[in-house]
């Protein structure tokens, strides 16, 4: 558990890291109006790629810690996925010429390129991670991630907004090859029953459908700065201080994932309580010394024109605390099958979130404000999940 939760770790904070560095290095090489282009089309490129994975990662990685994978299973949810890929490309791409905000149509064509291969090697991945192979899994995430990033910069200097997109492509077609040779070594593999279209897409829709919910609740404080303020400069001040805590976060996010198969073998409640309070210790101290150090932080992370974006990070930094919570009850709870449950927990903590931050910026609370919204949403979403929990665990000491 600890090899793999250290493995899964190492991957994602590289690709992070490489990530970060590429984009850092394109605003130098790209000309406003191409790196303008190039992140609204990365940006619609990534809610397209939300719907084309269609949840299936974390459904994948269930059925197959519980025994009912099969390659039949996995070939299917490649299918799926290829075929969502490009039909959701065939409608954007064409809406795109109409209408410009979605980005520029040549850019989201060989960008979504990257759809199909980035779905099947997740496909490979999630099922790696739950036969208890994590570690192959997490060396397919972090070599399509860092080839991606590290082409970035190269192919845009080459080719401006096209070439940086071409990245995307390239970066994911590194993952397949990767995913199909870890794949071929760990097996065999069980033929596993024959599974429907209807049975597959049941078996994401509930995941699919918390993804988007769950992209919505994280962007919205983003979006409710840019409508009370109107200010690109104050947009960028509030973004910034998101790739320190995005790297607090990796921790739960990378802890749950190989923590899921576990869940699903045992989900009791001491091992519950006991990943708790580990978490919560945990949790309070990256919080507490981000917030005490924001000032220091925010100047070596972000540099000094990011200086006055160190309070926001000072109050941010505690939605690490919740997070780390809520990471086991969400293991839990997927594991018990309770997406739906989660789904719901997501969609009434984003509401209440919204309209917190609808007051707020309505009574000129300002950027600190949306912030202490955005930790309080954080908050309530971890109370909902340990309710949801609680009423789980009722009904089933009942039957």
């Amino acid at each position: 558990m600890c090899a793999d939760f250290l493995a899964l770790l190492f991957s994602r904070a590289a690709a992070q890291l490489a990530s970060l560095a590429a984009g850092l290095l394109l605003v130098r090489v790209l000309i406003p109006a191409e790196f303008g282009a190039y992140s609204l089309a990365t940006t619609t490129l990534g809610l397209i790629g939300v719907l084309a994975d269609f949840g299936l990662d974390p459904a994948l990685t269930r059925e197959w810690a519980a025994g009912r994978g099969g390659t039949e299973l996995l070939q299917a949810a490649i299918r799926l996925r290829a075929a969502l890929g490009l039909s959701l490309t065939a409608c954007v791409v064409p809406l795109a010429a109409v209408w410009p905000a979605l980005g520029r149509p040549e850019l989201l064509l060989i960008g979504a390129l990257s759809l199909p291969l980035r779905g099947a090697w997740r496909a490979y991945a999630a099922a790696l991670t739950g036969t208890g192979k994590a570690r192959p899994a997490a060396r397919i995430e972090g070599i399509g991630a860092v080839v991606s990033a590290g082409c970035t910069v190269p192919f845009a200097l080459i080719g401006g907004a096209v070439g940086a997109v071409s990245a995307l492509p390239v970066g994911a077609f590194c993952g397949l090859i990767v995913a199909v040779r870890a794949w071929g070594r760990c097996g065999p593999h069980p033929a596993g029953a024959e599974v429907t279209g209807r049975a597959l897409i049941g078996m994401g829709a509930a995941f699919a459908a918390l993804s988007m919910a769950g992209a919505a609740f994280q962007s919205a404080d983003l979006y409710m700065v840019g409508l009370f303020t109107a200010d690109a400069a104050a947009v960028g001040l509030y973004a910034a201080p998101f790739r320190v805590l995005n790297a607090l976060l990796l921790l739960p996010t990378a802890w749950g994932v190989v923590a899921l198969p576990r869940y699903v073998a045992d989900a009791g409640a001491s091992r519950l309580r006991r990943d708790v309070v580990q978490w919560a210790a945990a949790g309070f101290l990256l919080s507490a010394g981000v917030s005490t150090l924001s000032g220091p932080i925010t100047a070596a992370a972000l540099g000094a024109e990011y200086a006055a974006a160190a309070p926001i990070l000072a109050v941010l930094c505690w939605m690490t605390l919740p997070v780390c919570l809520s990471a086991p009850l969400i293991a839990a709870l997927t594991a018990a099958g309770r997406q739906t449950a989660i789904l719901l927990c997501v969609l009434g903590a984003g509401v209440g979130a919204i309209a917190a931050n609808l007051m707020v910026g309505s009574a000129g609370g300002g950027l600190i404000g949306i912030a202490a919204v955005k930790v309080g949403g954080m908050v309530v979403l971890t109370a909902l999940y340990a309710v949801a929990y609680g009423v789980v665990i009722r009904r089933w000491k009942r039957r």
